[in-house]
């Protein structure tokens, strides 16, 4: 286990009126990973659930679009999003939605009606493979350099409460690739890619890169770990090259989503072979989703829309990266162990350890009172005051303490106060949030000052 030292300083200033309810304020940014050093390529990692930030982030970029937006998207249910790309067209940009026909047809999908009544060039693409086909892309490319890609949708649900990955590219040679690709979806006359690009990202594309066998031959070659988060497991020589890896002595972790999972015998193939298997139930509404679809496999990751079934590797228009960074394995590395802990998981993940040293100033404390950190992860006492971490007040009125934390994990916290006489007085305002760093190699993070809210 690694211990890298992340500080975190909160500026305290305790007027004391007891807040009793926890976890229950605001809504939290999602949690962005950026990845540099890479020659010609930028990436911005976003993991959902976690405020709004990935549907800001798509909002802004097309809102600074100067020359053209072009989305292949299985579906749009965000007005906001629907309204930017209007906005985007009346100011000049060339705009080109392609956008599943069947989505189009259903009858709870009205937003398509709307753009394409005030003047939205939405082209509905049927993708005819098969009755049960779909053009399933979640891309787009801006500008010619701007990609984004992953497993959310252009929805409420999707951008904000399912378990999903943005990816944001700044790559003027992926976006040429992908420009490629939306001119193939919208004749649907697919051609098989010829040869990489440069750089440590790779795009590959269904049906005709057979994604499947791009990622089982990632599988038999792996040496370490396979962790494995898809909504979807219904392929069969997909499970097969998992089982491999576990024979073989891999660590193998799989997290599909509960309702598709009832479905399908796979997942208990899995656990009859001693593979770990979670079924998670994003119980947040009755349309939410574990929906990501991704996997690391030692220091890579494939990750895009495409699930691991027989629809979407030979029939589908589906979109697929694998990315080789030690950087970027370990981001999605720490999502896993989010999910993973977030739907009761067992055994623990395998991941490294993170020492979060807290540093705060609280003068508004009285002799015997105790300052505690609680939060939503068992480490911060699960939002249990009596079993946070307390804090060393020597240096009055600063406090300090330590405790170790997964890497990559995304904890809600706060303050409390825990008064000698048995009050318990809980800082105001939204939960804090913190994402743990995944960077390999770090040695050391200073974090900023919070102001407490009271």
């Amino acid at each position: 286990m690694r211990l890298f030292p992340w500080f975190l300083m909160v500026a305290v200033g305790c007027a004391a009126d007891p807040v009793t309810s926890p976890g229950a304020t605001g809504a939290s940014a999602a949690a962005v990973e950026h990845i540099d050093g890479w020659d010609d390529v930028a990436l911005d990692i976003y993991f959902i659930p976690g405020g709004a930030t990935a549907e800001d982030r798509l909002a802004a970029e097309v809102a600074a679009a100067q020359r053209s937006i072009r989305v292949a998207m299985y579906n749009v249910t965000s007005e906001r999003l629907g309204d930017a790309l209007l906005d985007a067209q009346r100011r000049g940009v060339e705009v080109e939605l392609l956008w599943d026909a069947k989505q189009m047809a259903k009858d709870y999908n009205t937003l398509d009606d709307e753009l394409v009544a005030a003047g939205l060039n939405v082209v509905a693409v049927t993708n005819a493979r098969s009755d049960y086909a779909t053009v399933h892309d979640k891309l787009a490319v801006i500008d010619g350099e701007i990609v984004t890609m992953g497993s959310a949708n252009w929805g409420d649900s999707a951008l904000h409460h399912n378990d999903e990955s943005l990816l944001v590219f700044r790559a003027p040679a992926l976006g040429a690739v992908v420009d490629a690709q939306l001119d193939e979806i919208r004749a649907q006359v697919k051609v098989r890619r010829t040869g990489d690009v440069a750089g440590p990202v790779q795009l590959h594309f269904s049906p005709e890169d057979r994604l499947d066998r791009v990622i089982a031959q990632r599988i038999d070659a792996a040496t370490e770990r396979v962790y494995v988060a898809v909504f979807s497991l219904r392929l069969r020589s997909l499970i097969d090259a998992l089982i491999r890896a576990h024979r073989r002595g891999v660590a193998v972790f799989v997290v599909t989503d509960a309702k598709q999972a009832a479905g399908t015998g796979e997942d208990e193939r899995l656990r009859a072979a001693g593979i770990p298997v979670v079924t998670a139930l994003n119980a947040t509404s009755e349309f939410t989703a574990m929906h990501h679809k991704f996997a690391v496999v030692d220091d890579a990751v494939v990750v895009g829309a495409y699930n691991w079934t027989s629809t979407a590797t030979f029939d589908n228009d589906e979109d697929l990266a694998v990315i080789d960074d030690a950087e970027v394995a370990a981001a999605y590395a720490g999502e896993v162990g989010r999910v993973w802990r977030r739907y009761g998981g067992a055994p623990a993940l395998p991941l490294p350890a993170v020492e979060l040293a807290v540093a705060a100033r609280c003068d508004g404390t009285r002799w015997g009172d105790r300052l505690v950190v609680v939060g939503d992860a068992p480490e911060l006492g699960a939002w249990d005051p009596q079993r946070g971490v307390a804090l060393d007040g020597a240096a009055w009125p600063r406090w300090t303490g330590a405790v170790t934390l997964p890497a990559g994990a995304r904890v809600r916290y706060k303050l409390v106060i825990l008064r000698a006489d048995g009050e318990v007085v809980w800082e105001r305002g939204d939960d804090r949030e913190l994402v743990l760093p995944t960077d390999p190699g770090l040695d050391a993070v200073a974090g900023g000052e919070d102001a407490f809210r009271w």
